[in-house]
């Protein structure tokens, strides 16, 4: 009998029917919920007739979408006893001409695919669908042989057999066995399903994981496992093997290979390998005492040693291992061996869980009584409330010298639906044999909502530092407080701040400067909030209103102040279908207790103009003047009166050239006449220039070129090139290239020439050849002194050094910017 089978996985009773469709080509069958109960439906139909022969589908026909009527109305069914002699059960059933006694289990549903579903169908909810040539029973038990495709929600199994056990538990797949996921493709002698919770084991089990069950950004390459045992958990997150070998080189004699009695692959985090043995080119190198984790964070895995100098160092050689310690937690101990500074021992520890997530890290160098440790954690104490702390210690690093270094910083958050609050401490001192200084620091902030239209804030800040022993503590108190409130015409907000000077007289060297707020009060409005109101009916302004009493340090100046800040117009007015303009102004008015006062205008204009042939130009046009006294940093401002040019042509994805200039009618000086063209010949290469003329002093900028030639994920190459046009000389060059020359090789280059040294300031060079399922790199920094060596597993990507990274963390930065 050819069909399909549909169980619902579940513990509730299982019935079993089979549709007689004389009339349809194939038979299909669509049995729900369950297994569970065959042999009562098998007893139950003893007293139905024999079953009338039906000719069922060859195997050829197999995979062909056959012409289906559509299926009758609920028929019931009936199943005959099976019996090891009885090839009767072959065929299929006859429906029964009477009704069916009362104690029969209710008549399953039975459902025939439509003409556009697929086949087999998709599964859907909690089933598991069986197809195959033929279905009988054997005790009980359900067998289909031929062509047997086993479907469940993201697994796809194809067999010669499958056995399904009485009590619909459990399904054994076997014969020509192939199994596929999104993710995997696996080969076997056997397969036993647990029907119910989807889990499954497969016997002498060979399978090739693709990149996306991991991250394809972590795991580049699929990886190939063998088995006597394969095991699945929890939907597929968990994967064991026993008696296994990983590797991730699909040739039949791989390159290398990791066997070991029991491996665990972690869905998206890591694979562990229990004391594994190493075999290269087919040999037994050594089997390892420990276990191994290959991690798929980038910066914790470190699979083989790397092997370097540098001037610190002297010629060295770095070992790491990953452990595991439970699900949440695992680790990195390194061992450096090295020239000068002898042997260094470290260990790093990860914490990673529902609550918290945290880094501690130690590596400790006997013979130069060097010290590095690190705490990173936080923690999440309640729904609202979490911490973060960091901490570190350092001591005769080796590139700073004889010195100790110590910080603490503990912070506390406290998340609400109308408040926000956060409390830190801070800690920090540093040690040489020049000085030592200590500082403590706490602070505190909280926000809180009073509604939709109001809120308030607070923030304190406490300090304490020191520098030696024979001088005074500076002590300091910083506070501020600010409560906003929103209307429908006006908002307004009340600040105050305060600096206190805790030490008073004690510490004689402070030198800072503060303007402390004794409150002052804000309103602000606008045209759009009073009805659209402008002045003299055309221009929109922005204005707020300010009353306060201020105290500005050191200058021990205290003054009560009420000023008037307008901004007038805004947004742009088309004057043509080719011109706009747009025209600003800001005018304040401030009084001073102590008689003073002050008014400040300001007035811009931009005017911009569409020439056609994708020319196009601006005008803008400054100017801004100050009347009277100012006894406070607050109201500070210069003079400025200029007129700025410019025009662009641009043509996308093709050519941009920018003129610029102006002129500064205070200082009574022209700005620089500035050029900037860029061109594409193509659309993988672009060509820069950029240069300027300084009409004052009738002198010319460097000329600056770059071109840049792309094509992606094979070659990028940028050479760039200043020269002095006045003494006719190249001052600066610099390239940087990327290129995959051949498959197998990259080649990376950073390189700086300086003309006025007359070297190369700058060398950083990387080679790296692909092996296949490893990959094998060297590298030179000149501005570092050092050379590396690293070996990897392809598949596992290590972390890689930035090139241009000079000595003091600076980035090499092969462009010149851009002038203005």
């Amino acid at each position: 009998m050819t069909g399909i089978s549909d169980v619902t996985t579940g513990r509730r009773p299982l019935y079993t029917a089979i549709l007689l469709a004389g009339l349809i080509a194939m038979p299909l069958l669509v049995v729900t919920p369950g297994l569970a109960h065959c042999a009562q439906l098998q007893r139950a139909a003893k007293s139905n007739e024999e079953p009338a022969p039906q000719p069922t589908q060859s195997s050829s026909d197999m995979g062909q979408r056959p012409d289906i009527p559509p299926p009758p109305d609920q028929p019931e069914v009936s199943i005959p006893e099976a019996d090891s002699t009885d090839e009767t059960l072959r065929q299929p059933p006859q429906i029964p001409q009477q009704p069916p006694i009362p104690e029969q289990p209710p008549t399953p549903t039975i459902t025939v695919p439509d003409q556009g579903q697929p086949f087999p169908p998709e599964p859907t909810g909690d089933k598991i669908i069986f197809y195959a040539d033929e279905f009988h029973y054997e005790a009980g038990a359900i067998i289909g042989e031929g062509n047997v495709i086993l479907r469940m929600e993201d697994m796809t199994v194809y067999a010669d057999m499958v056995e399904i056990d009485e009590d619909g538990e459990q399904a054994m797949v076997h014969g020509n066995l192939r199994m596929e996921t999104p993710d995997q493709t696996l080969w076997g002698e056997r397969l036993l399903v647990d029907l119910e919770n989807e889990d499954w084991e497969l016997r002498e089990g060979r399978t090739r994981i693709e990149p996306e069950f991991f991250d394809p950004e972590q795991v580049r390459e699929p990886l190939y496992l063998e088995g006597k045992r394969v095991l699945s958990h929890s939907g597929g997150d968990l994967v064991e093997l026993f008696e296994g070998q990983f590797t991730s080189c699909e040739l039949e004699h791989e390159h290398y290979a990791l066997r070991s009695r029991h491996a665990e692959l972690h869905e998206g985090s890591k694979v562990v390998l229990e004391k594994p043995a190493i075999y290269l080119l087919g040999q037994r190198l050594i089997r390892l005492p420990f276990n191994v984790m290959l991690s798929l964070e980038e910066d914790k895995n470190r699979v083989l040693p790397e092997i370097g100098q540098d001037p610190v160092k002297g010629y060295y050689t770095k070992f790491a291992y990953l452990y595991l310690a439970g699900q949440a937690a695992s680790g990195l101990v390194n061992l450096d061996i090295t020239q000068n500074r002898g042997v260094g021992l470290g260990l790093t520890h990860y914490i990673d869980s529902d609550r918290q997530r945290g880094e501690g890290s130690v590596f400790f160098e006997p013979s130069q009584g060097a010290l590095t440790s690190r705490i990173l954690h936080e923690y999440q104490l309640t729904p609202q409330l979490s911490s973060n702390l960091r901490a570190s210690y350092q001591q005769n690093s080796g590139y700073f010298g004889t010195s100790a270094t110590d910080s603490l910083n503990l912070t506390l958050y406290q998340r609400g639906n109308s408040a926000n609050s956060e409390l830190g401490l801070r800690r920090s001192a540093s040690a040489s044999a020049y000085s030592t200084s200590r500082q403590y620091m706490a602070n505190f902030r909280h926000q809180q909502r009073l509604g939709p239209q109001s809120r308030w804030s607070l923030r304190t800040n406490a300090s304490r530092r020191s520098w030696g022993s024979g001088q005074a503590p500076d002590d300091e108190l910083d506070a501020e407080f600010k409560y906003y409130r929103s209307g429908g015409r006006f908002d307004w907000q009340l600040q105050a701040d305060n600096r206190y000077d805790l030490d008073g007289t004690a510490y004689t060297g402070d030198s800072y400067f503060a303007l402390n707020r004794l409150p002052e009060l804000t309103i602000n409005t606008e045209s759009r909030r009073l009805g659209d109101y402008k002045l003299l009916g055309r221009v929109p302004f922005r204005t707020s209103l300010q009353l306060g009493s201020y105290q500005q340090e050191p200058d021990d100046i205290s003054v009560r102040r009420v000023a008037l800040d307008t901004d007038l117009g805004g947004g742009e007015q088309r004057l043509g279908r080719r011109t706009r303009l747009d025209v600003r102004g800001r005018y304040l008015q401030a009084f001073y207790d102590e008689g003073s006062a002050l008014y400040t205008t300001r007035f811009n204009a931009t005017l911009r103009q569409e020439w056609g042939g994708d020319w196009d130009s601006q005008l803008r046009y400054g100017h801004q003047s100050r009347h009277g006294y100012v006894p406070l940093r607050l109201d500070y401002g210069g003079r400025s009166h200029s007129v700025y040019w410019e025009t662009v042509r641009l043509r996308p994805n093709h050519s941009r050239i920018f003129f610029s200039s102006g002129y500064d009618f205070i200082s009574d000086r022209w700005r620089d006449v500035l050029l900037r063209t860029e061109y594409m010949p193509s659309a993988s290469s672009k060509l820069e220039l950029q240069s300027g003329y300084s009409l004052e002093r009738a002198r010319w900028r460097p000329l600056s070129l770059r071109w840049r030639q792309v094509k992606p994920d094979r070659f990028f190459l940028t050479v760039g090139t200043e020269y002095d046009l006045d003494r006719s000389e190249l001052t600066r060059a610099t390239m940087e290239l990327d290129w995959r020359w051949h498959r197998l090789w990259r080649i990376e280059l950073l390189t700086g020439y300086s003309g006025y040294r007359k070297d190369f300031s700058t060398l950083d060079i990387q080679l790296t050849r692909d092996l296949h399922c490893l990959v094998a790199s060297v590298a030179y920094s000149k501005s570092l002194d050092e050379f590396r060596f690293n070996l990897g597993i392809k598949a596992f990507p290590s972390p890689e050094r930035i090139l241009g990274i000079g000595r003091s963390g600076a980035l090499f930065q092969s462009g010149p910017g851009q002038y203005f």
